[in-house]
């Protein structure tokens, strides 16, 4: 278990505390827990009686979030899925309401720097970007089961890349199976047909795989 301290200071803590106004008797959402550093802030503020519904979708941050929150017992509901199935959760947890709820967008840092998860072209690794492993189709699925046609479709709507046709066309026998093999074929395929705007190559081929995640994690 990696030590509390490894993980990133929660985003805008004071904020969040400030705007969620927890009472002592109140109950809130954390429907994006990771390490848990927000949920604990939140089930202090809100102490002795304030209780927690935690959700996400990474089984490894759930595992971490719940030894952060072992202490709070019978305060911390926590739950592995999306936080847009809220009202399952919140069934489950025998909850018709809520005094708050948090949501923090987007991709931890544990998430992009570790090249096992497959998530960043900056740090090699196995084409995967699931974030919740339990899925059957990974980035690598995806991209190489997939069409010309799908591929075009999923880059120019998830991405909102106006070169999506180009980006798609996979060389014949072409399998991409590393996130660096995504980053150079993004780039690729963007210089052989845009020689004269070489200042978007980067950022295309990042925008090329922040769809790919978005697509993946539907």
């Amino acid at each position: 278990m990696e030590d509390i301290n490894s993980w990133h200071e929660p985003a805008m803590l004071e904020q969040v505390l400030f705007f969620l106004d927890c009472k002592s008797d109140g109950f809130y959402v954390d429907g994006t827990l990771g390490g848990g550093g927000h949920a604990e802030a939140i089930l202090k503020k809100s102490s002795p009686k304030g209780k927690l519904l935690g959700i996400d979708r990474d089984s490894t941050s759930l595992e971490f979030a719940k030894k952060r929150l072992q202490f709070f017992d019978n305060r911390v509901h926590i739950f592995h899925g999306c936080f847009s199935n809220l009202p399952d959760f919140l069934e489950k947890a025998g909850r018709k309401s809520v005094d708050g709820i948090l949501l923090d967008l987007g991709v931890s840092s544990h998430q992009l720097d570790n090249a096992l998860r497959g998530f960043s072209i900056k740090n090699d690794g196995d084409l995967d970007m699931r974030m919740d492993q339990s899925m059957a189709a990974s980035a690598y699925d995806i991209i190489n089961q997939t069409d010309e046609a799908g591929l075009e479709y999923i880059i120019s709507t998830f991405g909102e890349e106006r070169y999506a046709r180009s980006i798609s066309s996979l060389p014949d026998g072409k399998t991409i199976c590393r996130t660096n093999s995504l980053g150079s074929f993004s780039r690729l395929s963007t210089f052989c047909r845009m020689a004269d705007e070489l200042t978007r190559i980067s950022s295309i081929c990042d925008s090329s795989t922040s769809m790919v995640y978005s697509f993946t994690d539907g």
